[in-house]
């Protein structure tokens, strides 16, 4: 069903922007629409209080901003990126360090296929992963991944995760103690205020996968 916006939901999806540079797409804009009036009812306001709320209300902006991110992930997402890091950077460095970010980490599949496949070259990784989404890196932590975790596209690579924790029929659980250089932290790369990683501090940034829900500015 088309969502009939009017300006107080035109307001939300603003703030969600300013805040986030997330640009909420067609697809996604029942959902939002309906997680809004949800906590509106909750709340017992309307949906202009609601607005308001989310200016002074750090902790239901947090909220808010959680549901607008769009956790799609797996491990070794897209093989041939995975491929080609490793045959074309991560084969010639050998018991050197390298410092890889992963900019939206969401759950962590990511960020720990970058570790293992580093360590699989004999590569000391220190990898950053890092996201908005709170309630992501909370499950990040847990280290619980069911079989939603594991596609056909990245197979070739699941054997090297059974280093990390328990692999047993698509599901794992990860000994974060494990991957001792990896760092998590809550960032929001639409804030410039706060860098997390200085200029040329990193030799490589997987970012790209993430661009698809920004706004063209923020690109």
């Amino acid at each position: 069903m088309q969502v009939q916006q009017n300006g107080a939901l035109d307001s939300v999806l603003n703030i969600i922007e300013d805040s986030s540079g997330l640009k909420i797409s067609d697809a996604h804009l029942d959902f939002i629409n309906h997680y809004v009036e949800s906590r509106c009812k909750a709340l017992s306001i309307s949906m202009g209080e609601y607005c308001s709320l989310l200016l002074s209300n750090r902790g239901e902006k947090e909220n808010l901003i959680n549901e607008a991110a769009i956790n799609e992930t797996y491990f070794f997402r897209e093989t041939q990126q995975f491929d080609f890091i490793k045959e074309n950077y991560l084969s010639s460095l050998k018991d050197q360090t390298v410092i890889l970010w992963s900019a939206a980490c969401s759950t962590g599949e990511e960020a720990i296929s970058l570790y293992a496949l580093a360590e699989s070259c004999n590569v000391h990784p220190i990898v950053y992963a890092s996201d908005i989404d709170t309630s992501a890196l909370e499950s990040f932590k847990n280290g619980y991944y069911a079989p939603h975790s594991f596609r056909d596209d990245g197979k070739k690579y699941h054997k090297l995760l059974a280093s990390y924790g328990e692999l047993f029929n698509n599901t794992f659980h990860l000994d974060i103690q494990r991957l001792p250089n990896l760092i998590l932290k809550e960032y929001n790369l639409n804030d410039n205020t706060n860098i997390l990683l200085q200029q040329n501090s990193v030799d490589i940034i997987f970012i790209r996968n993430v661009f698809i829900y920004f706004s063209l500015n923020l690109r």
